[in-house]
Protein backbone atom coordinates (compact mmCIF):
# COMPACT_ATOMS: atom_id res chain seq x y z
CA UNK A 1 0.00 0.00 0.00
CA UNK A 2 2.90 2.28 1.08
CA UNK A 3 4.85 1.64 -2.32
CA UNK A 4 1.50 2.43 -4.44
CA UNK A 5 0.83 5.48 -2.60
CA UNK A 6 4.03 6.57 -3.53
CA UNK A 7 3.78 5.87 -6.97
CA UNK A 8 0.15 7.45 -7.07
CA UNK A 9 1.14 10.56 -5.43
CA UNK A 10 4.27 11.04 -7.69
CA UNK A 11 2.61 10.36 -11.03
CA UNK A 12 0.21 13.23 -10.35
CA UNK A 13 2.22 15.68 -9.23
CA UNK A 14 4.43 14.98 -12.67
CA UNK A 15 0.67 15.86 -14.56
CA UNK A 16 0.36 18.72 -12.25
CA UNK A 17 3.76 20.52 -13.07
CA UNK A 18 3.53 19.37 -16.49
CA UNK A 19 0.13 20.85 -16.90
CA UNK A 20 1.88 23.86 -15.72
CA UNK A 21 4.54 23.96 -18.46
CA UNK A 22 2.58 23.09 -21.44
CA UNK A 23 0.19 25.76 -20.13
CA UNK A 24 2.35 28.25 -18.32
CA UNK A 25 0.53 31.30 -20.40
CA UNK A 26 -2.77 30.22 -18.57
CA UNK A 27 -2.87 31.02 -14.88
CA UNK A 28 -6.35 29.12 -14.35
CA UNK A 29 -4.93 25.34 -15.67
CA UNK A 30 -3.48 25.40 -12.39
CA UNK A 31 -5.39 26.28 -9.31
CA UNK A 32 -4.93 26.60 -5.39
CA UNK A 33 -7.00 26.32 -2.64
CA UNK A 34 -7.79 25.49 0.68
CA UNK A 35 -8.49 26.59 4.31
CA UNK A 36 -6.58 27.08 8.00
CA UNK A 37 -8.79 26.25 11.08
CA UNK A 38 -7.82 27.70 14.57
CA UNK A 39 -10.28 26.06 17.29
CA UNK A 40 -10.19 27.23 20.98
CA UNK A 41 -12.03 24.25 22.76
CA UNK A 42 -13.85 24.84 25.72
CA UNK A 43 -14.89 21.80 27.81
CA UNK A 44 -17.26 21.91 30.78
CA UNK A 45 -15.45 22.05 33.95
CA UNK A 46 -11.97 21.54 32.68
CA UNK A 47 -9.37 24.44 30.89
CA UNK A 48 -9.79 25.84 27.58
CA UNK A 49 -7.28 24.65 24.97
CA UNK A 50 -6.26 26.24 21.66
CA UNK A 51 -5.34 24.03 18.78
CA UNK A 52 -5.34 24.05 15.23
CA UNK A 53 -8.77 22.42 14.22
CA UNK A 54 -7.47 21.96 10.05
CA UNK A 55 -5.62 22.83 7.72
CA UNK A 56 -6.78 21.12 3.76
CA UNK A 57 -4.42 22.64 0.60
CA UNK A 58 -6.16 21.54 -2.56
CA UNK A 59 -4.44 21.71 -6.11
CA UNK A 60 -6.60 21.18 -8.88
CA UNK A 61 -4.58 21.38 -13.34
CA UNK A 62 -7.05 21.22 -15.46
CA UNK A 63 -4.84 19.52 -18.99
CA UNK A 64 -7.62 19.57 -21.02
CA UNK A 65 -11.30 20.29 -20.58
CA UNK A 66 -11.62 16.55 -20.35
CA UNK A 67 -8.96 15.25 -17.73
CA UNK A 68 -7.96 16.92 -14.57
CA UNK A 69 -5.90 16.02 -11.79
CA UNK A 70 -6.33 16.70 -7.98
CA UNK A 71 -4.12 16.76 -4.91
CA UNK A 72 -5.78 17.65 -1.38
CA UNK A 73 -3.14 17.68 1.52
CA UNK A 74 -4.42 17.36 5.19
CA UNK A 75 -2.03 17.21 8.10
CA UNK A 76 -3.23 14.43 10.30
CA UNK A 77 -4.83 12.39 7.31
CA UNK A 78 -4.86 8.77 8.46
CA UNK A 79 -3.04 7.15 4.72
CA UNK A 80 0.49 5.82 5.74
CA UNK A 81 2.70 4.84 8.80
CA UNK A 82 5.29 7.15 7.21
CA UNK A 83 2.97 10.13 8.39
CA UNK A 84 2.03 10.71 5.10
CA UNK A 85 -0.49 14.17 4.64
CA UNK A 86 -1.99 13.45 1.63
CA UNK A 87 -5.52 12.69 2.12
CA UNK A 88 -6.73 12.38 -1.91
CA UNK A 89 -4.35 12.16 -5.53
CA UNK A 90 -6.94 11.25 -7.94
CA UNK A 91 -7.01 11.62 -11.73
CA UNK A 92 -10.80 12.55 -13.49
CA UNK A 93 -11.21 11.93 -17.02
CA UNK A 94 -14.67 13.65 -18.97
CA UNK A 95 -14.25 12.60 -22.37
CA UNK A 96 -16.90 10.58 -23.07
CA UNK A 97 -18.97 13.10 -21.46
CA UNK A 98 -21.34 12.51 -19.41
CA UNK A 99 -19.63 9.88 -18.21
CA UNK A 100 -16.41 10.35 -16.01
CA UNK A 101 -13.96 7.96 -14.82
CA UNK A 102 -11.83 8.90 -11.65
CA UNK A 103 -8.51 6.79 -10.30
CA UNK A 104 -6.63 7.46 -7.59
CA UNK A 105 -6.90 7.88 -3.54
CA UNK A 106 -9.88 9.59 -2.59
CA UNK A 107 -13.61 9.44 -1.10
CA UNK A 108 -15.71 6.75 -2.64
CA UNK A 109 -19.30 7.04 -3.34
CA UNK A 110 -20.83 6.26 0.22
CA UNK A 111 -22.67 8.48 2.19
CA UNK A 112 -23.09 12.50 1.78
CA UNK A 113 -22.19 13.69 5.90
CA UNK A 114 -23.33 17.14 5.18
CA UNK A 115 -22.41 19.92 8.29
CA UNK A 116 -23.37 23.16 8.97
CA UNK A 117 -21.60 22.94 12.39
CA UNK A 118 -17.89 22.98 13.55
CA UNK A 119 -17.28 19.19 14.59
CA UNK A 120 -18.90 16.68 11.66
CA UNK A 121 -21.74 14.67 11.89
CA UNK A 122 -21.26 11.00 13.40
CA UNK A 123 -22.34 9.72 9.74
CA UNK A 124 -18.60 10.48 8.61
CA UNK A 125 -17.15 8.18 10.22
CA UNK A 126 -18.64 5.55 7.69
CA UNK A 127 -16.82 7.65 5.03
CA UNK A 128 -14.56 5.58 2.95
CA UNK A 129 -11.12 7.30 1.63
CA UNK A 130 -8.86 4.65 -0.34
CA UNK A 131 -7.59 3.74 -3.59
CA UNK A 132 -9.75 2.38 -6.22
CA UNK A 133 -11.67 3.84 -9.49
CA UNK A 134 -15.40 4.97 -9.55
CA UNK A 135 -17.19 5.27 -12.82
CA UNK A 136 -20.12 7.92 -12.92
CA UNK A 137 -22.49 9.39 -14.83
CA UNK A 138 -25.33 12.39 -15.17
CA UNK A 139 -28.86 11.27 -16.40
CA UNK A 140 -29.52 15.13 -16.61
CA UNK A 141 -33.32 14.22 -17.87
CA UNK A 142 -33.95 12.58 -14.89
CA UNK A 143 -32.27 14.96 -12.76
CA UNK A 144 -30.50 11.97 -11.18
CA UNK A 145 -26.41 11.56 -11.28
CA UNK A 146 -24.61 7.59 -10.55
CA UNK A 147 -21.65 6.20 -9.31
CA UNK A 148 -20.15 3.04 -8.79
CA UNK A 149 -16.60 2.20 -7.13
CA UNK A 150 -14.25 -0.14 -6.51
CA UNK A 151 -11.19 -0.73 -4.05
CA UNK A 152 -9.07 -2.40 -2.32
CA UNK A 153 -8.54 -3.38 1.23
CA UNK A 154 -6.26 -3.93 3.77
CA UNK A 155 -7.35 -7.27 6.01
CA UNK A 156 -3.73 -8.79 6.83
CA UNK A 157 -0.02 -7.90 6.14
CA UNK A 158 -0.48 -10.01 3.13
CA UNK A 159 -4.56 -10.42 2.14
CA UNK A 160 -6.51 -7.43 0.32
CA UNK A 161 -10.00 -7.62 -0.56
CA UNK A 162 -11.58 -5.16 -3.34
CA UNK A 163 -14.58 -3.75 -1.76
CA UNK A 164 -17.85 -2.20 -3.87
CA UNK A 165 -19.92 0.80 -3.49
CA UNK A 166 -22.51 2.46 -5.39
CA UNK A 167 -24.51 5.84 -5.22
CA UNK A 168 -27.62 7.33 -6.52
CA UNK A 169 -28.27 10.72 -6.44
CA UNK A 170 -31.37 12.84 -7.31
CA UNK A 171 -31.33 16.63 -7.79
CA UNK A 172 -33.82 19.18 -7.68
CA UNK A 173 -32.32 22.33 -7.46
CA UNK A 174 -32.22 24.94 -4.45
CA UNK A 175 -34.81 22.45 -3.33
CA UNK A 176 -34.39 18.90 -3.03
CA UNK A 177 -31.80 16.66 -2.78
CA UNK A 178 -32.03 12.69 -2.05
CA UNK A 179 -29.13 10.30 -2.08
CA UNK A 180 -29.05 6.41 -1.79
CA UNK A 181 -25.66 4.04 -1.20
CA UNK A 182 -24.50 0.72 -0.65
CA UNK A 183 -21.10 -0.88 0.09
CA UNK A 184 -20.21 -4.24 0.37
CA UNK A 185 -16.80 -5.59 1.21
CA UNK A 186 -16.12 -8.95 2.20
CA UNK A 187 -13.35 -8.82 5.56
CA UNK A 188 -12.24 -12.62 5.12
CA UNK A 189 -13.30 -16.08 4.25
CA UNK A 190 -17.03 -16.06 4.27
CA UNK A 191 -17.35 -13.07 5.93
CA UNK A 192 -19.20 -10.00 4.17
CA UNK A 193 -19.76 -6.86 5.10
CA UNK A 194 -22.74 -4.76 3.68
CA UNK A 195 -24.23 -0.87 4.63
CA UNK A 196 -26.54 1.04 3.51
CA UNK A 197 -26.89 4.63 3.87
CA UNK A 198 -30.02 7.23 3.02
CA UNK A 199 -30.45 10.88 2.67
CA UNK A 200 -32.13 13.79 2.30
CA UNK A 201 -31.73 17.81 2.02
CA UNK A 202 -34.64 19.92 1.14
CA UNK A 203 -34.66 23.73 1.39
CA UNK A 204 -37.26 26.11 2.25
CA UNK A 205 -35.47 29.20 2.23
CA UNK A 206 -34.15 30.57 4.82
CA UNK A 207 -34.23 26.92 5.86
CA UNK A 208 -32.63 24.18 5.31
CA UNK A 209 -33.48 20.69 6.50
CA UNK A 210 -31.00 17.43 6.19
CA UNK A 211 -30.95 13.80 7.55
CA UNK A 212 -28.85 11.03 6.79
CA UNK A 213 -28.75 7.22 8.33
CA UNK A 214 -26.34 4.52 7.44
CA UNK A 215 -26.80 0.94 8.78
CA UNK A 216 -25.11 -2.10 8.74
CA UNK A 217 -27.37 -4.98 7.00
CA UNK A 218 -24.66 -7.99 7.64
CA UNK A 219 -22.31 -7.61 10.05
CA UNK A 220 -20.02 -11.45 9.24
CA UNK A 221 -20.53 -13.41 12.44
CA UNK A 222 -21.88 -10.34 14.47
CA UNK A 223 -25.53 -9.95 15.71
CA UNK A 224 -25.92 -6.75 16.42
CA UNK A 225 -26.07 -4.15 13.15
CA UNK A 226 -24.75 -0.89 13.92
CA UNK A 227 -26.04 2.45 12.72
CA UNK A 228 -25.89 5.92 12.70
CA UNK A 229 -28.18 8.71 12.02
CA UNK A 230 -28.77 12.53 12.11
CA UNK A 231 -31.49 15.21 11.75
CA UNK A 232 -30.13 18.82 11.40
CA UNK A 233 -32.14 22.37 10.43
CA UNK A 234 -30.05 25.22 9.51
CA UNK A 235 -31.42 29.25 9.46
CA UNK A 236 -29.77 31.86 6.86
CA UNK A 237 -30.85 34.61 9.49
CA UNK A 238 -28.58 37.04 7.36
CA UNK A 239 -26.57 37.16 4.54
CA UNK A 240 -23.54 36.12 6.79
CA UNK A 241 -25.72 34.71 9.43
CA UNK A 242 -26.27 30.97 9.80
CA UNK A 243 -27.71 29.33 12.64
CA UNK A 244 -27.50 25.25 12.76
CA UNK A 245 -28.73 22.80 15.22
CA UNK A 246 -28.56 18.63 14.70
CA UNK A 247 -29.28 15.46 16.84
CA UNK A 248 -27.74 12.27 16.34
CA UNK A 249 -27.56 8.89 17.40
CA UNK A 250 -25.40 5.69 17.02
CA UNK A 251 -25.92 2.63 18.01
CA UNK A 252 -23.34 -0.67 18.45
CA UNK A 253 -23.82 -3.06 20.78
CA UNK A 254 -20.32 -4.20 20.28
CA UNK A 255 -18.69 -0.86 21.05
CA UNK A 256 -17.14 0.17 24.10
CA UNK A 257 -18.99 1.73 27.08
CA UNK A 258 -17.28 5.23 26.55
CA UNK A 259 -18.54 5.46 22.94
CA UNK A 260 -21.07 8.47 21.91
CA UNK A 261 -24.72 7.39 21.80
CA UNK A 262 -26.34 10.29 21.06
CA UNK A 263 -25.67 14.39 20.55
CA UNK A 264 -27.69 17.57 20.53
CA UNK A 265 -25.39 20.29 18.68
CA UNK A 266 -26.24 23.51 18.46
CA UNK A 267 -24.02 26.23 17.11
CA UNK A 268 -23.66 29.46 14.25
CA UNK A 269 -21.23 30.59 11.37
CA UNK A 270 -20.77 34.75 11.26
CA UNK A 271 -19.00 35.54 7.86
CA UNK A 272 -16.82 38.23 9.15
CA UNK A 273 -15.30 38.84 5.53
CA UNK A 274 -16.10 36.98 2.38
CA UNK A 275 -13.00 34.41 3.76
CA UNK A 276 -12.97 35.01 6.82
CA UNK A 277 -15.71 33.01 9.29
CA UNK A 278 -16.47 32.90 12.77
CA UNK A 279 -18.04 29.64 13.74
CA UNK A 280 -19.54 28.77 17.41
CA UNK A 281 -20.30 25.48 18.69
CA UNK A 282 -22.13 24.34 21.63
CA UNK A 283 -22.85 20.39 22.34
CA UNK A 284 -23.97 17.72 24.70
CA UNK A 285 -22.59 14.02 24.54
CA UNK A 286 -24.57 11.50 26.14
CA UNK A 287 -22.38 8.21 26.40
CA UNK A 288 -23.81 4.75 27.48
CA UNK A 289 -25.48 4.68 31.42
CA UNK A 290 -26.39 7.97 30.59
CA UNK A 291 -22.73 9.63 31.43
CA UNK A 292 -23.34 12.70 29.50
CA UNK A 293 -20.39 15.58 28.67
CA UNK A 294 -20.83 19.13 27.55
CA UNK A 295 -18.14 21.08 25.30
CA UNK A 296 -18.21 24.49 23.49
CA UNK A 297 -15.69 25.33 20.59
CA UNK A 298 -14.88 28.67 18.66
CA UNK A 299 -13.33 28.48 15.41
CA UNK A 300 -11.43 30.84 13.56
CA UNK A 301 -11.60 29.68 9.44
CA UNK A 302 -9.80 31.57 6.97
CA UNK A 303 -10.32 29.82 3.07
CA UNK A 304 -7.77 30.85 0.03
Amino acid sequence: MKKLTIVLVFSIMIILLFSATIKAESLSSVELSGHIDIEVNIPKNEQLSFELGGVTVNIDSFLADEVSGSIVLKPGAEIEENGTILDEAFITIRKYKPISLQFGKMSMPFGIFNNHLVSDPLTKEWEINEVGAIFGSDIEDYNLSFAAAVYSTDVSNTERLINYTCLLNYIQKNLLNLTLSVHYGPQGANVNYTDVGGSIETIFEPFIMDAEYVRAISCGNRKSKPYTAYIGLAWQAMEELEIASRYEINRDDDTATDSTKSSLVIGLNLGITNDLILSVEVRQDTMDFGVSSNRGVIKLGYEF
